[in-house]
């Protein structure tokens, strides 16, 4: 997602020419288009991005790290030179992850801060909150006048609706997708055997349990249907169900603490089913979550429970791919412009 901000950003320049990239030699003046005229936020000296997240972590999210890793990243690229010689700035406000701050705030970000364009949400229902105010803002039918909706960190299926939101672009894999992989996986390699799910009731869940039916060789082994709601999840009763059920296969599309729930209530039990994991689910915050701690210790115990869980992942790792020259460079900019530390857990 960082690289690709710079990239829409030079877009807002309006330049004829492509626009060299920083690492190799400076930005080149301001430069418009004949007839062109700028987009909000763009000046002669800076484009502002605007981004709301839960920077305080009032809403228990991990989220804030996005942020100071994409601030530091537009500290690197104004340092070789900005943006068609204009400064990226990222105006940030604290949403606590409740869907009424991020409209409220999202609507600060456009109307009073006039930024260029919106970054990196995160949370679907935090998300849905604004995502037709961000593709309508007049609320008048017509979207031409909608605001730039870039790199949503969510992967509902329903962002790519273009014709609802044409403003809206996705950045990770879509749940279907994900879904689709694991179903992959099943068929491949636990072939014959009974398969049970256990999902949020919710968009997520919705489209992993939609996506598992229709991308099973055999969907008459998918045995068990288990949502939950995440208010008032009842884990231990949905494990009893899938293990009662034969399931033999457990497929996991549940956020981190469902997850760990989940696994600590079925071992519990005794049950010992083939774990599949969206990839929602960190092993190192599992892990964290299931041992009780981030102690060597604690991780340790975290892990022995989730030994041969199969996940799907759509970043590089900072252990398995350190010598990658990406990792190398990430590790580069957030250490030398302050950004977030590295996890090589």
């Amino acid at each position: 997602m960082l690289a690709l901000v710079a990239v829409m950003a030079a877009a807002a320049c309006g330049g004829d020419e492509d626009s060299p990239s920083p690492s190799v030699s400076p930005s080149p003046p301001p430069t418009l288009a004949p007839g062109v005229t700028p987009g909000p936020g763009v000046t002669e000296a800076e484009i502002r991005l605007g981004m709301t997240n839960d920077l305080a972590g009032v809403g228990d999210t991990p989220y804030a790290a996005v942020s100071d890793a994409l601030a530091a990243y537009f500290e690197k690229v104004n340092q070789d030179g900005g943006v068609c010689g204009r400064d990226l700035v990222l105006v940030t406000k604290d949403d606590q992850d409740n869907p009424e701050l991020v409209r409220a705030k999202t609507k600060e970000l456009v109307e009073q801060d006039g930024v260029l364009a919106i970054l990196g949400a995160l949370g679907t229902s935090a998300h849905l909150a604004v995502a037709d105010y961000l593709n309508d803002p007049n609320a008048d039918g017509n979207k031409d006048d909608g605001v730039p909706d870039l790199f949503v960190s969510t992967g509902y299926s329903g962002w790519g609706d273009v014709a609802r939101w044409p403003w809206t672009i996705g950045f990770v894999p879509d749940y279907q997708t994900d879904a689709k992989a694991l179903a992959s996986y099943i068929n491949e390699n636990q072939r014959g055997k009974k398969v049970g799910i256990l999902y949020e009731s919710n968009e997520l869940g919705n489209d992993y349990d939609s996506a598992l039916k229709s991308s099973l060789a055999d969907p008459a082994l998918l045995v068990s249907e288990q949502p939950y709601d995440s208010a008032a999840p009842d884990i231990a009763g949905h494990i009893g169900t899938l293990s009662q059920a034969g399931a033999e296969v457990f497929v996991l599309a549940t956020t981190p603490e469902a997850s760990a729930s989940a696994i600590t209530a079925a071992h519990g039990q005794g049950y010992n089913p083939q774990l599949v994991l969206s990839y929602v689910n960190s092993q190192t915050q599992l892990a964290t979550l299931i041992g009780g701690g981030a102690a060597p210790d604690q991780l340790s115990a975290g892990f022995r429970e989730l030994r041969g869980a199969v996940s799907t992942a759509y970043l590089l790792s900072a252990i398995d791919n350190e010598d990658d020259p990406a990792v190398v460079e990430h590790m580069r900019i957030m250490q030398t412009f302050g950004g977030t530390q590295v996890s090589t857990l």
